[in-house]
């Protein structure tokens, strides 16, 4: 071959590589960097050069969103998540943290050092100091989260379908006893009342779960500081007595609206805030915030 075109060759071998990088899944996903190599060495700068540490933190903490793409369980997932949210409270990132500490909360709730880091990226969120240790140390058992936590566990369908079954013994048992004269062949009551005992535990689960559901998705956490406003539209609307929210705090939606520039925006309050006081509820423009539940992938 003549060697004045090996350069030539090279740098089109090179072009051909980083097409098939960029466009194949099998090839892109071999690009990053090992995020736990990534947020070792942030963790490392973080004391010597605290700026220098948020290049690393923030690609560990991009690695790690990247595994979520993956199919992963409950627990795995959670634990995915509670890793991108501490890597982005070390890189200084409170929003993305908060939300990624919330998200793994509605999955795995007592995860180890979860209501610490929450507490405390929390507290950044609103400008305080971060809790003492005496104040951490009562999230050490929490018995409520375990509890919790236990119940997720259970797959939502056998729920289901036990409060299901349970619901149609009950009934076929308290038709039966009256059709049946013969009293060796008709159930006791102590019968029925235990089936209906045994019916609503899964149905008691089941009403917390999609009660707490029906929360999150209400829920959302303020990723840009935004200027709140009175009505739904930049130009038009004033400014709001609510003040600006910073990134990290947590609101709830009340209303949804689209603004006259297409733009959706949000009628926001943030969480804790007394719902008497209507000057604590404005609007911010929906970009802004991202919802605790994530939509389906």
């Amino acid at each position: 071959m003549n060697r004045s075109l090996l350069p030539l060759s090279a740098m089109l071998i090179a072009a051909v590589w980083a097409v098939l990088a960029s466009a194949h899944p099998a090839f892109a996903a071999s690009a990053p960097a090992d995020p736990i190599a990534q947020f070792d060495r942030g963790v490392e700068l973080l004391s010597k050069d605290p700026f220098a540490s948020r290049t690393p933190l923030a690609k560990a903490a991009a690695g790690f969103e990247a595994m979520l793409s993956q199919p992963l369980s409950q627990n795995d997932r959670a634990r995915v998540l509670y890793n991108v949210g501490v890597a982005r409270q070390l890189g200084g990132d409170v929003g993305p943290a908060v939300l990624a500490f919330r998200r793994a909360d509605l999955l795995m709730p007592a995860l180890p050092g979860l209501a610490e880091h929450l507490a405390s990226a929390r507290a950044t969120a609103r400008g305080e100091p971060p809790p003492s240790p005496h104040e951490l140390r009562k999230h050490e058992v929490d018995f409520e989260a375990l509890a919790r936590e236990w119940t997720l566990s259970i797959p939502r369908v056998w729920l289901w379908r036990s409060a299901f079954g349970a619901y149609v013994v009950f009934w076929s048992l308290l038709l039966v006893r009256p059709l049946v004269r013969s009293t060796s062949w008709r159930p006791p009551f102590s019968l029925t009342l235990a089936v209906a005992f045994l019916g609503l535990v899964p149905a008691t689960i089941l009403a917390a779960d999609l009660e707490r559901d029906r929360h999150a998705r209400s829920e959302a956490v303020v990723m840009t500081e935004s200027v709140t406003r009175l009505q739904p539209d930049d130009l038009v609307g004033q400014p709001s007595p609510a003040g600006t929210l910073k990134p990290g705090t947590e609101v709830r939606i009340l209303e949804q609206r689209t603004g006259g520039n297409g733009q959706t925006w949000l009628r926001v309050r943030p969480l804790g805030s007394p719902e008497a006081e209507e000057e604590s509820a404005a609007w911010i423009p929906g970009p802004n915030v991202e919802r605790v539940i994530a939509p389906p992938a």
